[in-house]
């Protein structure tokens, strides 16, 4: 990505899933995304998708 900035974005999970910053919180909006073991995704993530259609969005004006 960074050798073809014009051709590539990146979209970072990390303001969704760790609004604050690290360590991420257990629970965001009453959904808890890595439920099993704290460290893999899993559960309902519709909330995700929300916000990653949003940044992608922005990724794609971007490129233009």
């Amino acid at each position: 990505a960074a050798s073809h900035p014009g051709d590539v974005t990146v979209i970072d999970l990390g303001p969704i899933v760790c609004p604050d910053g690290v360590p991420c919180p257990r629970s965001i909006g009453g959904t808890t995304p890595r439920p099993k073991d704290g460290g893999h995704y899993g559960g309902d993530l519709g909330w995700v998708a929300e916000h990653y259609l949003d940044a992608l969005q922005h990724a794609l004006e971007r490129l233009g």
